[in-house]
């Protein structure tokens, strides 16, 4: 298989074949002089011609900036997608069947619905299982049942022990 040269080697050899044509040899024995094909040379011309060796350094960074940003702005459509869609359901499945009468109301309302949806409500994405039961069930499985321990008072006071849906 041949050898993949880098730019820079490739500038520097078509820079050795002007030289030895404008010594006097003639193109095809100038290429044969560096060990590549007339096709190769060719290709080389029409890919690297007038370039030097600062310009194709500065080429091969811009594209691998291109493809990082490429890259990174697939990454953050992918992202933005999903916030989307989780807009939408959020907004479809609770907000427009809801009328909140304060802000504290909203609160308990949204974070009931937001456990819901991430721990009990199966998901299509998941072959229709809840998500939280196998992450719960490895962590839990040499540990269960739990030693008992004291209760400690609540950090916070609950605000509702369920939620009432208008």
């Amino acid at each position: 298989m041949a050898r993949k040269r880098k730019p820079e080697e490739i500038v520097a050899k078509l820079w050795q074949v002007d030289v030895l044509v404008s010594q006097g040899q003639s193109v095809s024995d100038a290429v044969r002089s560096i060990s590549v094909t007339d096709v190769t040379y060719r290709r080389w011309r029409s890919e690297f011609g007038g370039l030097k060796t600062d310009r194709v350094k500065r080429m091969r960074d811009l594209e691998l900036e291109n493809q990082r940003l490429r890259k990174a702005v697939s990454d953050l459509t992918l992202d933005k997608l999903i916030l989307a869609e989780a807009a939408a359901r959020l907004r479809d499945e609770l907000l427009n069947g809801e009328i909140f009468y304060s802000l504290a109301e909203a609160r308990v309302t949204i974070e009931a619905w937001r456990r819901h949806f991430n721990t009990v409500r199966p998901h299509a994405s998941l072959g229709y299982r809840a998500p939280a039961p196998e992450v719960f069930v490895s962590r839990l499985a040499g540990a269960w049942p739990a030693p008992r321990r004291a209760s400690a008072p609540p950090a916070m006071p609950r605000l509702a022990s369920e939620v009432m849906m208008n």
